[in-house]
């Protein structure tokens, strides 16, 4: 357990050490771009439970605001004290095998950021190391998630790009799809992509699909064609191989998704989904 005399000195510090107008800031003051890593980071975790505001606002919304670095490392020390205690109620859940996935990849995403702003942690006395060793040991057995790191940015000559704008111009609707003209996004942004034109899928069809809830509004919109619907579908299973891990990280069932897709239409004769682009 993080002892509370840290973690009240980030929440002092993140009110007071601003620095003063007209005097050069400290690397750990300046903005971090809104477009960093760090900020879908802290967005995962608090939709996980390991904290209860946005404090940046939402993105959706249009109320997200940059944070300073230090900011940033606030709330790492702040989240790694919630998660810490988290985990060690579920010591004794019997559900908790069948969280652990859920559970190690949110303690990789807090290394994460502990490895990002291990400067701006020693600031308020934290080592970064000792930070997360206590959660280490939690899940020193435990296997290492596989695949690239979800916040690694995705090339921007990646096929999936030219997928989901494919999907796009074919009449699917989703908010903040990440364009590869706009510069390279992580794969979570693209996993959060692929999970936004599956819920418009589903509320066309009338129809959950792997737990991607159909939207209650409006009325289910027919596709034009079969072999419209065919292409669609073939174009999301593809996205669906490449970014299960980050569907998963959403509470997305990608077996489901792939049951529920399989259903619409027939798969092909062979996988056409390409392997993971590590």
């Amino acid at each position: 357990m993080i002892p509370w005399r840290i973690v009240l000195c980030a929440v002092l510090a993140l009110a007071t050490a601003l620095p003063a107008g007209g005097q050069e800031s400290k690397p750990i003051f300046r903005d971090v771009p809104l477009d960093h890593w760090s900020y879908q980071a802290v967005e995962y975790l608090a939709e996980a439970g390991s904290y209860s505001r946005r404090p940046m606002g939402s993105a959706k919304e249009g109320r997200r605001r940059p944070l300073v670095r230090y900011e940033l490392g606030g709330l790492t020390l702040l989240m790694a004290g919630e998660f810490t205690r988290r985990v060690g109620n579920a010591a004794s859940d019997p559900s908790r095998h069948a969280r652990l996935f859920e559970l190690r990849m949110q303690a990789d995403t807090l290394a994460l950021l502990a490895e990002e702003y291990a400067a701006e942690l020693a600031e308020v006395g934290a080592d970064s190391i000792m930070l997360m060793a206590p959660i280490r040991m939690v899940f020193a057995n435990a296997p290492a998630i596989p695949g690239p790191s979800p916040f690694e940015d995705v090339p921007t000559d990646h096929w999936a790009y030219n997928n989901l704008q494919t999907l796009l111009e074919a009449g699917l609707h989703a908010e903040g799809v990440p364009a590869a003209a706009h510069g390279a996004r992580t794969r979570y942004a693209l996993g959060r992509g692929t999970a936004d034109l599956l819920r418009d899928l589903a509320r066309r069809l009338g129809r959950d699909i792997g737990g991607v809830k159909a939207a209650a509004e409006g009325r289910p919109d027919p596709l034009e064609t079969p072999a419209q619907r065919l292409d669609e579908i073939q174009a999301l299973r593809r996205l669906v191989h490449e970014f299960a891990l980050e569907l998963r990280m959403q509470g997305y069932d990608d077996a489901a998704i792939y049951r529920d897709l399989d259903a619409l239409g027939p798969a092909p004769a062979t996988d056409s989904a390409p392997a993971r682009q590590d």
